[in-house]
């Protein structure tokens, strides 16, 4: 295993496209720092004027996780190609006729992919931690908001085993590297979709009130709240809200924005998923035909 794992990470260190995304994942989650820095001074301008304005700034804290919805197209785009390249040059080939176990060839790769997936998350969150607190600042923070940034935050490293362990099954089981890559960008793609859907339709407000009305002569207004028809309710909603928690895509997006109502369901979820995924792939991988 040690011998297959250097062999992983000296291919990985050589690769240029993992660079690449390394440095365009920085780039952005840098500029985007810079990005909220000028529309906080632009906003407080803005309402220094105003009274009793309740201008709250976006801090470091706010946006410590928000490039993780899209960790599942960088994982996806970085592995399938990695792997891809193993079936390209025989390389998957030659580790079996050394006398490598199939088993060991599986974990390798999927403990190298999950270091992948595990760094894309975690660069942006450097970034901001060693940039956005100086230029964004950080809000009074609690011992119990601490914790549950901290919850997020191992929240986001099972995500990262998700994507890598999908990945890592496409890429082992298709050989052909651009149909691998085809089919886990378009797999994490629609996850993304799935996830903004399912984002969307929660948030549909219960009641909206009904703005067509006449003022009456003290100012006010007879209108009353109208009941929403695309609010979900009963069994739909109980489904919507289990694809959102359950989609690696949903949790990316309730991390991102701070608002996790069930936590520990989320971590069960990414672990029954990860476990499944690998034995799945392990089980489908001994039986291929590489031939």
């Amino acid at each position: 295993m040690s011998k297959l794992l250097t062999a992983n990470f000296m291919r990985l260190k050589k690769s240029k496209l993992f660079w690449i995304i390394s440095a365009f994942t920085a780039v952005i989650n840098y500029f985007g720092l810079v990005d909220a820095y000028d529309m906080n001074k632009k906003l407080a301008n803005w309402h220094a004027g105003m009274e009793d304005s309740a201008f709250e700034p976006t801090t470091a804290m706010h946006v410590l996780y928000s490039l993780t919805p899209i960790l599942g197209l960088l994982a996806a785009l970085m592995i399938a190609i990695f792997i891809g390249t193993e079936y390209h040059d025989n390389t998957m080939r030659n580790k079996l006729i050394c006398g490598q176990p199939r088993g060991r060839v599986y974990l390798a790769n999927l403990l190298t992919c999950i270091f992948i997936a595990v760094l894309f998350y975690l660069i942006p969150v450097v970034i901001t931690l060693a940039v956005g607190i100086p230029l964004l600042g950080v809000p009074h923070v609690t011992p119990a908001s601490l914790l549950q940034l901290l919850l997020f935050g191992i929240i986001g490293l099972l995500l990262s085993t998700v994507y890598a362990s999908l990945c890592t099954l496409i890429g082992m089981l298709v050989h052909n590297r651009s149909f691998s890559l085809l089919t886990a960008i378009l797999l994490t793609f629609g996850f993304l979709i799935c996830g903004m859907f399912c984002s969307s339709r929660l948030e549909e407000p219960e009641y909206y009130f009904d703005y067509e009305f006449i003022f009456m002569e003290d100012g006010s207004h007879p209108s009353e709240p109208l009941k929403n028809p695309h609010y979900l309710e009963g069994n739909a909603r109980l489904l919507v809200q289990f694809l959102y928690d359950f989609l690696p895509s949903g949790q990316a997006i309730q991390i991102s924005n701070l608002d996790v109502a069930h936590p520990y369901r989320l971590l069960l979820y990414s672990l029954g998923i990860t476990g499944a995924s690998t034995l799945t792939g392990l089980t489908f991988f001994k039986k291929k035909d590489l031939k």
